[in-house]
């Protein structure tokens, strides 16, 4: 019995047979690495040398071969042959040229005694806190896509936010509590759920979530160092994320994004303090501590490596870097390629993503004006822009296509005012 199911187990290890290949530019005929290959449900990349291996379990099969700045090629395999596998890649010229959009933007609130708090989404419509001058109860209400009032209701007590947490379980939080809700046709119904630390504190470090993970996010060099006369943050050399099952409280190790100047930077700042320390250059301590504090305040910027999830396939956009690594949902890496946005300005830029479709963007400013790029999760490359109009918008969100944000009207008395721009 047991040499006849280790027979079967190797006439079906024969069955799977196992294509070499080499995938290069078909111009200059350099090897091409990192080409995403695709079989079936099996990702593979190639390596240095463009070399790369392909398991078959049955034909015909089609391969297909991606690679940013190339034209997508398929290869369709009849039968079964010895015959090594040769892919030239035709370099697409066009691909990397982008259309920018200026949007025009449709104010969906407006009112001169009511400004916006907050606002959230629920499938199909929009929540919004509103303040009301002279009253000291918010309102929350129910507006359609339109900007048409459902219905609304007057809180108890003073209201300052939404909170969404990992689990796309919608809060509203208070200053003291924090309350669950749903709504029929007609009205809220309010249930509380705790204190406010307690409802957010549950979730401070996660980030992002799949269908079977929770993503946590981990700073190394971020604490404050409290010294002799002051306290002072060291800034960020390293970002490290880690996941766990929606079922379990275990923490695994995802993987992690490095600043190596920024890291070579503070060691090199450290040596040169205890170097002057040892040779009497420092009057007192109050003078080290001096230097200490301009170096970890204005030497080093803050790393920056977004993590974000799209149909259980993970991507890490890696500022230090400049490029985009792409996971499985439990860590396994399947590939990098390099994400650089064009000119901006100084300073943090943040991604966004569409709460209904899920699709990426990153939001800058170049010139003072607020820019928003849609990214290509496939090729890391940039297949829009799109202009703000408006300037100091501020809590931007994506919903369904369309860009939300919050802007004070100088018409409406300088009041917020929630606008919706279609980005097409």
């Amino acid at each position: 019995m047991i040499a006849l199911v280790l027979l079967v187990l190797l006439v079906k290890a024969q069955d799977k047979i196992m294509k070499h290949g080499q995938v290069t530019d078909a111009t200059s005929q350099v090897a091409l690495s990192d080409v995403l290959i695709k079989i079936n449900d099996q990702i593979i990349t190639s390596g240095k040398n463009g070399k790369f291996v392909v398991p078959i379990q049955s034909f015909p099969v089609a391969i297909s071969f991606e690679k940013l700045g190339y034209l997508r090629q398929t290869l369709q395999l009849t039968a079964k042959t010895d015959t090594f596998i040769r892919i030239a890649m035709q370099p697409d010229i066009q691909q990397l040229k982008t259309a920018e959009v200026t949007a025009k933007p449709i104010a969906l609130t407006s009112s001169h005694r009511e400004g916006i708090i907050d606002y959230e989404f629920t499938i199909e419509n929009i929540l919004l806190i509103t303040e009301k001058f002279g009253s000291k109860k918010p309102l929350l209400s129910m507006v359609s896509p339109a900007g048409d009032t459902l219905f609304s209701e007057l809180m108890l007590e003073p209201i300052r936010s939404f909170f969404r947490n990992c689990n796309e379980q919608l809060y509203i939080l208070g200053k003291d509590n924090a309350y669950s809700f749903s709504n029929t046709a007609t009205r809220f119904a309010l249930q509380h759920a705790g204190t406010t630390p307690t409802v957010t504190g549950e979730f401070n470090d996660c980030i992002a979530s799949s269908t079977s993970h929770l993503y946590f996010e981990k700073r190394i060099g971020s604490k404050k160092i409290k010294g002799l006369y002051f306290d002072y943050n060291t800034n960020n050399t390293a970002v490290n994320y880690y996941y766990t099952s929606r079922q379990s409280d275990v923490l695994y190790a995802f993987c992690n994004s490095m600043d190596k100047t920024n890291a070579r930077k503070m060691a090199e700042e450290e040596s040169y303090q205890y170097e002057k320390m040892r040779n009497g250059s420092y009057s007192s301590s109050f003078q080290m501590e001096i230097d200490r504090m301009f170096a970890y305040k204005i030497l080093y910027k803050e790393v920056q490596a977004d993590l974000i999830v799209k149909n259980d396939t993970v991507y890490m956009f890696s500022v230090a870097d400049s490029v985009m690594e792409v996971y499985t949902n439990n860590g396994n890496y399947i590939r990098s390629m390099p994400f650089r946005l064009p000119a901006r300005d100084f300073g943090r830029y943040e991604f966004l993503q569409d709460y209904i479709t899920r699709d990426i963007y990153a939001c800058y400013t170049l010139n003072g004006r607020i820019k928003i790029a849609a990214i290509n999760e496939i090729t890391g490359s940039i297949k829009k822009f799109y202009k703000l109009d408006k300037l100091f918008a501020q809590n931007l969100k994506i919903n369904n296509g369309a860009l939300y944000y919050l802007q004070k009207s100088g018409a409406d008395g300088g009041v917020r005012v929630l606008y919706k721009e279609f980005l097409h």
